[in-house]
């Protein structure tokens, strides 16, 4: 089964993005910490850093693609920002539906190619 996690410490943008994602079609879930979940950069508990990390060295999650999703803007300015901390792709908010299904779906196909 191929699904998205979403994680962010905002329960109303983890929401609002699971639900953009059901509207398109992918099967989406949410949590709110970073110790239960993926990839918000800020998040109490383990933050999204962090997490890339565990999952990079961790064999079984080798297909893993993460999405960083931040309102950073230093993670889109500093060239090798995503590849330095494991991520596939970085997006800033505030993240267009359009770019963010567009994201997902070409994440998706590219885990499944994998």
């Amino acid at each position: 089964m191929t699904f998205v996690l979403i994680a962010d410490d905002e329960a109303d943008l983890a929401r609002l993005t699971r639900l953009r994602l059901e509207a398109a079609g992918i099967d989406a879930v949410e949590c709110y910490d970073g110790t239960t979940a993926l990839l918000d950069w800020m998040m109490p508990g383990v933050d999204g850093l962090e997490l890339a990390r565990l999952v990079r060295a961790d064999d079984a999650l080798k297909g893993t693609r993460l999405i960083l999703m931040t309102a950073r803007v230093e993670a889109e300015t500093d060239e090798g920002f995503a590849a330095r901390h494991g991520f596939d792709v970085v997006l800033v908010k505030p993240v267009s539906r359009a770019d963010l299904v567009a994201t997902v779906e070409g994440e998706l196909r590219a885990a499944l190619d994998g």
